[in-house]
């Protein structure tokens, strides 16, 4: 998680945007999935979303919409 959001971090906005991870997970693990993709958003300005699946999970880094 980490890597994915500090290629994204130091990677030009224009070359870019977001990155997806995807990781093998079992159920029990995903609050602490969770807790880690917070931890990466609170530390870098990026947006997240969890998508779990069964056995299995997304995880999308993409920079935030500053207005």
């Amino acid at each position: 998680m980490r890597t994915a959001a500090a290629t994204l971090c130091h990677a030009s906005a224009d070359l870019i945007t977001s990155t997806t991870v995807v990781v093998d997970i079992g159920a029990d693990d995903l609050d602490a999935l969770s807790h880690l993709v917070r931890e990466v958003v609170e530390t870098s300005d990026l947006e997240a979303a969890i998508k779990p699946h069964v056995g299995w999970c997304v995880v999308r880094f993409s920079r935030r919409q500053h207005t």
